[in-house]
């Protein structure tokens, strides 16, 4: 089990502090792995707050020497009176979304492995998530994809 709370002071605006709050948990069965997340994020800006829900859940079973990883994760719309978006989320009807990954991990050796997944983000009308890492910059509603094919290696 995981617990974390985040405090910025003076982060979006001067005298407002923002918050953030983290709750995890994991269990592992012989050849299985769940997990669930839940996140609350709380944004004070110059024009008022701004508050969103988050969920993730995941699973992780072996097959064979490598693993099938499915991940879900769903953000609700972002509610309050705050007319900025802050990072990909803002408030209002229609800007939550899901996502949806699929992936297999194939150990090479102990410390290399190599990995495919195919990711889906399905924003509603006048969402804008995008992919954190290499974001393509979507517009409201549209639901950017990605597949990857890749080499991991722990020094």
């Amino acid at each position: 089990m995981a617990l974390a709370y985040e405090l910025h002071q003076h982060y979006q605006t001067a005298g407002r502090n923002d918050n953030a709050i983290k709750v995890g948990v994991s269990y592992q069965f012989p050849s299985t792995k769940i997990s669930a997340l839940y996140e609350r994020l709380h944004y004070r800006t110059a024009t008022g707050d701004l508050t969103r829900n988050g969920y993730y859940a995941s699973l992780v079973q072996k097959l064979g020497p490598g693993s099938i990883r499915l991940g879900f994760a769903l953000a609700s719309n972002g509610a309050g009176n705050a007319t900025e978006t802050v990072g990909f989320f803002r408030s209002g009807a229609d800007t939550g979304a899901t996502q949806f990954t699929v992936g297999y991990d194939y150990p090479l050796s102990k410390r290399t492995a190599l990995f495919t997944y195919y990711s889906r983000i399905n924003n509603k009308k006048n969402a804008i998530y995008d992919f954190a890492i290499n974001n393509l910059g979507v517009s409201a509603g549209a639901d950017p994809q990605t597949f990857a094919l890749g080499m991991r290696h722990n020094f």
